[in-house]
């Protein structure tokens, strides 16, 4: 059977129809269509569309993975992102991000680390913005391929997202005499000892750490960080949010409406229509509805 066929006539099938017309199609169409298909039946029937592609030759992107989410069960997501990555083919940071809540974080760490060793290079700020979605160890292995001098403000919010004493120093130097530079600037604790001497730069930022003052000048920063991470906008470019809570959005993957009731760093936690509550949606699945 051709898929055209099929296409143009599964609307009008029984499911029975369709899984017996399902076995007998010897080619795919465009992995838009497969997905409008998979999408309009629930699984196991969704789940044997998608097989059938994939075993047809079909590879489905990231994005179309972040599409069937909700439709096939996330074992065969991750499968169908292997697929992907057999073909030696980067996963653009954007799809990370999309990706973040509908993988498991080992299936993450595994796309970060398949595509640093493919030659992608992610900036201090892509790494920032990642965190919490993988570990510290796996962005500290993405930071090394990083190729340029850090800067202070780098440095700064780089600070317990990666471990900092694995960077090439060369990298980090001129970074932490900056932040010790502000650091003597703002802050007025009295380090004299008893030799009369004021401690300098540590190797590390241990400078931040060492006596109680430099301990709360040090929390008061990362308490500024984490409010600015978790703020509706991006820490770097500023943009801002595209939906806001109480607006009333529509959710392409479940085909399904509901009101937005909490926002964390542009990921959605929306109350459906049937009093259903889907958590950490991402603003690439969500469109505006009035009904």
């Amino acid at each position: 059977m051709t898929w055209n066929d099929f296409y143009v006539n599964y609307m009008e099938w029984a499911e029975s129809t369709v899984s017996s017309r399902i076995s007998s199609l010897k080619e795919m169409g465009p992995t838009d269509e497969i997905i409008e298909v998979a999408t309009e039946f629930s699984d196991p029937l969704s789940s044997r569309i998608i097989r059938k592609a994939v075993s047809l030759g079909k590879v489905f992107t990231p994005q179309n993975v972040a599409d069937l989410y909700g439709a096939v069960p996330d074992a065969l997501l991750e499968e169908l992102i292997t697929r992907y990555m057999d073909t030696g083919k980067p996963i653009k940071y954007d799809s990370i991000i999309d990706l973040d809540g509908i993988l498991s974080q080992k299936m993450m760490e595994r796309i970060v680390r398949y595509d640093v060793d493919n030659g992608v290079i992610f900036t201090p700020e892509q790494i920032i913005e990642m965190d919490g979605i993988v570990s510290s160890g796996v962005l500290t292995y993405a930071l090394k391929k990083w190729n340029k001098p850090l800067t202070a403000s780098q440095l700064e919010y780089l600070d317990g997202v990666v471990d900092i004493d694995q960077l090439s120093r060369k990298f980090t130097k001129q970074a932490k005499a900056d932040l010790q530079e502000e650091y003597d600037y703002n802050d007025s604790y009295d380090y004299a000892d008893t030799s009369g001497k004021k401690p300098g730069l540590l190797d590390k930022l241990g400078v931040f750490f060492m006596v109680d003052g430099a301990e709360k000048y040090a929390k008061k920063r990362r308490e500024r960080k984490q409010s600015e991470r978790d703020s509706s906008y991006h820490l770097f470019g500023n943009t801002p949010a595209k939906y806001h809570i109480g607006d009333y959005v529509r959710v392409r993957s479940r085909r399904k409406s509901g009101t937005i009731v909490d926002m964390t760093n542009k990921r959605y936690d929306i109350r459906l229509d049937d009093g259903t509550f889907l958590s950490s949606v991402s603003e690439m699945d969500i469109e505006r509805t009035l009904f």
